[in-house]
């Protein structure tokens, strides 16, 4: 058995854990009628929400390459994006996606600059989600167990992202890996190429535009995904909902969803949509139907990247 299926199976079993726990104490009876008192515009609205995220994903995507020169249409790295969500969602990997979009731009813009965009791209993404929910987290400084883990992981993630970007900005890391890979074969060719890779991510990562316009755009998404979860809870919820608090939850659970410890964030995604969202009033049942929601639509833009991904494949035959 080889490391990567052993990771699965852990995956598998953490997926299966979480799930059992889940819906222990589930009341099905509410869940489905809740479901059936969904009107169809709401599932519309969240589907075009979920869209607008790759939108503005794409955007921040595209401002990276054109800070390194790379022009490319929108309309290319929207399918490629696509391409990458069906790769991340119907695979047991969650950087399956990043691969593809590295693999099928590489062949023509180059592998190392491609890596260094999907890198940043990637990066700022998360530096952002972080930025945003532990800002969110001290100000609003909800009394809550979990939402003060949350905020401490939170703020315990963010130190660690300003850390990386510093030692990537001004540590000279290019002589630590000159000394490292001197005794490897071919180990100049490879030099070249991670000076390269360096060089690219700190172009990027010292343009303030790129910084700014990544920041914005996660903000923009977060804070409209946060009214759909607003109009939901205030539908099928009696408690008090803070905005606020649903903006910093979901910052929260887009991090923490990464920790692989369920296949691609299955059973672990609903688990912190309960715990947060319970904090503010907000039953079980109504926040895995929300979570649910959501994951379907994910996987409705992934199928989107499939067809593009087929049409890809097709145009590139003899």
């Amino acid at each position: 058995m080889t490391r990567k299926h052993l990771g699965l199976i852990i995956q598998m079993i953490g997926t299966i854990a979480l799930l059992f726990f889940l819906f222990k104490k589930f009341d099905w009876n509410s869940f489905w009628l809740l479901l059936s008192d969904i009107p169809l515009w709401f599932y519309f609205f969240s589907l075009s929400i979920v869209f607008l995220g790759a939108v503005l994903y794409t955007i921040r995507w595209q401002c990276i390459l054109n800070s390194m020169g790379i022009k490319l249409p929108f309309l290319l790295l929207l399918r490629q994006y696509l391409i990458g969500a069906f790769f991340n969602n119907f695979l047991p990997t969650g950087i399956g996606g990043d691969w593809a979009r590295i693999y099928y731009l590489g062949q023509q813009h180059g592998f190392v600059s491609m890596t260094a965009s999907v890198f940043m791209d990637r990066f700022l993404g998360f530096f952002s989600l972080t930025l945003v929910g532990t800002i969110l987290c001290w100000l609003l400084n909800p009394s809550s167990m979990i939402f003060t883990l949350s905020k401490n992981l939170l703020t315990a993630c963010l130190l660690m992202f300003f850390t990386i970007f510093l030692i990537a900005g001004f540590a000279p890391i290019e002589k630590l890996l000159l000394k490292a890979l001197i005794f490897i074969p071919r180990s100049k060719s490879i030099i070249e190429k991670l000076q390269k890779f360096i060089d690219q991510v700190r172009l990027i990562g010292k343009n303030p535009t790129v910084l700014f316009a990544a920041v914005t755009l996660v903000s923009c998404y977060l804070l409209t995904t946060a009214v759909v979860y607003y109009s939901f809870f205030e539908r099928f919820s009696s408690g008090n909902i803070n905005l606020g608090l649903v903006v910093a939850a979901l910052s929260s659970i887009d991090i923490l969803t990464n920790i692989p410890i369920s296949v691609n964030g299955i059973g672990l995604r609903e688990q912190l949509h309960y715990l947060l969202f319970a904090t503010v009033g907000v039953s079980k049942e109504v926040s895995v139907s929300m979570s649910l929601l959501i994951f379907s639509n994910i996987l409705a833009l992934s199928l989107a990247g499939y067809f593009c991904w087929l049409r890809l494949k097709l145009s590139q035959k003899p």
